[in-house]
């Protein structure tokens, strides 16, 4: 198994995990209810995000060079400005707690986008 796979094959536990830890919080009485379900809420959001992102990477990178630059740089700004219309009627109208909010986007889009980085690198290897 190759290094890029063993990473892939681990990443969903990875995630997982870390929701699992926010559930026993939870269940251990430490993270309130409407906390965690912030955590799920923003867990999901940046899930959609993340898959959002490979699913256009995926389609570009089938198309030429310039269609693939325009498909990856106009998919990164429509999923940034989803994300922030997104977050914006979220914090609007859930009551939900604002700083476990921002600190789950924050975390778990950064984890995503590392990801994202490496696949990115990764693929490009395959299509030389």
């Amino acid at each position: 198994m190759k290094k890029g796979s063993k990473f892939f094959a681990a990443f969903p536990g990875i995630v997982f995990l870390m929701v699992l830890a926010g559930y026993v919080l939870y269940a251990a009485g430490i993270l309130s209810y409407p906390a965690w379900l912030t955590v799920i809420i923003g867990f999901a959001l940046t899930t959609l995000n993340f898959i959002i992102g490979i699913i256009s990477f995926r389609m570009a990178v089938k198309s030429s060079q310039i269609r693939f630059l325009a498909i990856v740089a106009g998919g990164i700004i429509i999923r940034l400005v989803f994300m922030l219309g997104i977050i914006l009627i979220i914090l609007q109208f859930l009551q939900i707690s604002v700083d476990v909010f921002i600190f789950v986007i924050f975390i778990f889009y950064t984890l995503y986008l590392i990801t994202e980085i490496i696949y990115f690198y990764l693929f490009k290897g395959k299509t030389h």
